[in-house]
């Protein structure tokens, strides 16, 4: 198979990426060393001249794709031209490795501009390639309550997909919860549930040691959002049992919301006690989660949480909300902790965990073994590569 993967932020460099792109990069990586032909296109930043790079990442041929940028003009007139000739480059420029390259299938995830774009390119040049969407979230559904016109958009996409991924069955369920209450009606042509998941062989293993009367460290590590994550409920809760617990929360990552959580922290006499952490690179956030305690994740819902399934991996034991499909896939008390999105719940069971914490080597084992089970890469590559070798069957 020829399979070409497009992101707007290259995860071959030292750009901030999240789960999606780590995920489609794992992806490629191991079709590649299964011996199909693995193509990274993605963005770089602005040029005059060499708009292409490519080089040979494990086994994965990567081009970056630079915008050309006229040096001197700045005028509005002038930025219009240079968006215009930026299109037809970026439209020649893939075709031309799209064509070279014999792509069977094109895998991406599911932002509306990039999922718009291969659609339609398809459409209108008669290319023959299948389009995998990766659907992770429901930032579609928060993109359509604010700008109701993108529906069509939305609708166009998910119905002109040949087979759109899902990555967790309780996304699958909240996906079709929603379609329900609002009367969307999408006519998928074809899906299925999987996730790549995490490679096991390359991820530390946290021993855990019984902790005794040092400070719990816990750590939350996710981006800062207006609508889905909920790090002003953690800090809230961690103000209720200060004088109870001694611990220490490190919020690690950036976003809009940031500085209303700093201002929050200052209000609730919290600055020595947690911090906020810019986003740090995958290997420096798994050294950073060996030396933490607890793993919190509180949000209105999720698509699949790679830190968190990368810290089940690892072996440290997760509190995360109870929504779906985090509680899909963590069993309160045996393979982590699950908390209703109140304060004072969240702090309850932050101190149920810690009076319980000679316990948490053996949640730590259990986690580990329903990750090896489920979110092993070694064996989830195994059925992408069915599911799409069955693709370009139909």
């Amino acid at each position: 198979m020829n399979i070409l993967y497009y992101t707007s932020v290259s995860p071959f460099g030292e750009s901030k990426v999240g789960g999606a792109e780590t995920s489609l990069k794992t992806i490629a990586e191991m079709m590649a060393v299964k011996g199909h032909q693995s193509v990274f296109v993605t963005r770089g930043g602005n040029r005059f001249f060499k708009l292409v790079d490519k080089q040979t990442v494990n086994q994965v041929q990567v081009y970056t794709l630079h915008k050309f940028k006229l040096p001197f003009f700045k005028r509005i007139v002038f930025w219009r031209i240079n968006k215009s000739i930026n299109k037809r480059i970026n439209n020649y420029l893939i075709k031309k490795i799209l064509k070279k390259h014999k792509t069977s299938i094109v895998h991406v995830h599911y932002n509306l501009t990039n999922c718009l774009y291969f659609l339609r390119l398809r459409e209108k040049n008669n290319l023959n390639y299948k389009f995998v969407m990766r659907f992770a979230g429901m930032n579609w559904y928060e993109t359509i309550k604010k700008q109701p016109h993108l529906l069509k958009h939305y609708t166009y996409i998910f119905e002109k997909s040949d087979a759109i991924n899902f990555i967790s069955e309780g996304l699958y369920q909240l996906y079709n919860q929603v379609c329900k209450e609002k009367d969307y009606k999408f006519k998928i042509q074809n899906s299925f549930i999987l996730d790549i998941g995490s490679n096991l062989e390359q991820m530390p293993v946290k021993l855990y040691n019984k902790i005794d009367n040092k400070e719990f460290r816990m750590v939350m590590a996710t981006r800062f959002s207006d609508y889905q994550k909920r790090q002003d409920i953690l800090v809230d809760a961690v103000a209720e049992i200060k004088n109870e617990v001694p611990f220490r929360l490190y919020l690690i990552g950036s976003g809009p919301t940031s500085e209303i959580i700093e201002k929050k922290i200052e209000e609730k006499s919290l600055s020595e006690q947690v911090k906020i952490i810019p986003f740090m690179p995958q290997e420096e956030l798994w050294d950073f989660l060996m030396e933490s305690d607890l793993l919190c994740h509180a949000c209105e819902y999720e698509g699949l949480s790679k830190v968190i399934i990368e810290s089940m991996g690892m072996g440290l034991p997760v509190l995360a909300s109870n929504v779906l499909p985090l509680n899909k896939y963590i069993v309160d008390n045996k393979s982590g902790f699950l908390s209703d999105n109140t304060p004072t719940v969240w702090a309850q069971k932050i101190i149920e965990i810690y009076s319980i914490r000679d316990t948490l080597p053996q949640i730590s084992k259990n986690a580990r073994e329903y990750i090896k089970a489920n979110y092993d890469s070694n064996k989830n590559i195994e059925k992408y590569e069915e599911i799409f070798a069955e693709l370009l069957v139909e």
